[in-house]
């Protein structure tokens, strides 16, 4: 149940984080389109144009959120893999590994079976 909480309380957060960024570029591109229409810089059509921009570009923005959990969870991924990569093999703490003085490089598999889930 705890862990539940914590995701549901999570969802919320990102969600409410979402809506408040598209209401602010929505607050924003009104409030800055009307003060330059009332002073003369710009025209109706390219406020319009402008405010229109904004809505696409903040829903996109809303939409792509939820996917940068994908990136917090590859990154933590990422760092185990790299402690696995870096920590000293353990074929060299157990001793001295035979040494081969002719090696060809020549593999062959044998009876070998890949079982994908």
């Amino acid at each position: 149940m705890h862990r539940g909480f914590r995701m549901k309380t999570s969802v919320g957060c990102m969600v409410g984080a979402m809506i408040s960024i598209v209401t602010a570029t929505y607050a924003i591109g009104f409030w800055e389109g009307s003060r330059l229409l009332v002073s003369g810089h710009s025209s109706v059509a390219h406020t319009i144009t402008v405010l229109v921009a904004l809505m696409i570009s903040a829903a996109s923005l809303a939409r792509a959120a939820p996917h940068l959990r994908a990136f917090g969870e590859a990154i933590a991924a990422a760092e185990n893999i790299f402690k696995i990569i870096d920590r000293p093999s353990p074929a060299t703490l157990v001793g001295e590994a035979p040494n081969p003085k002719n090696i060809r490089g020549e593999l062959e598999f044998r009876n070998v079976k890949h079982i994908y889930p």
